[in-house]
């Protein structure tokens, strides 16, 4: 079973390596979150899409897991600029794998955008696992199912 906030957590520490960045995991509320001053990558969980089931045996799904990475920074051009964090942090990100996941591949960024002097940009990477359900011998012994290795 995959735990979302270690594939958070995998990213953050992944990213954390770039100089004059601030990297934090998604905040809890409203509350623990701060405006930025400084370059800053927030990291979150999107969300999952499945593939259909093969066969009609022991469930086993594909799970496409999305990770977001929000940008925001003061400015945009330069070596502390939006554009040189993103670049640097795509640099690490692509071909990195989360625990439990295959590598990651960037699928989607979204346009530059600009709110109370903050410019903010998005990259969504995508990284692949298995899900399978759980199944238990005669005795109630719980027997693992597919684990998903890296290469």
């Amino acid at each position: 079973m995959l735990d979302y906030e270690q594939i958070e957590d995998d990213f953050v520490e992944l990213l954390s390596e770039l100089e004059d960045v601030e990297v934090v995991a998604l905040a809890n509320s409203e509350a623990a979150f701060t405006k930025t001053f400084t370059n800053k990558i927030t990291v979150a969980y999107s969300g999952s899409e499945y593939a259909s089931p093969e066969g009609m045996g022991n469930i086993v799904q594909r799970e496409e897991v999305e990770v977001v990475l929000f940008f925001e920074s003061r400015k945009t051009r330069g070596d502390k600029g939006i554009y040189k964090t993103m670049s640097k942090a795509k640099e690490k990100a692509l071909g990195f794998a989360p625990d439990h996941c295959g590598k990651a591949y960037l699928k989607k960024q979204t346009p530059l955008k600009r709110d109370d002097d903050i410019f903010s940009f998005t990259q969504i990477y995508g990284c692949f696992s298995v899900v399978t359900e759980t199944l238990s011998d005669d005795d109630g012994e719980e027997l693992s199912g597919i684990t998903f290795e890296r290469n």
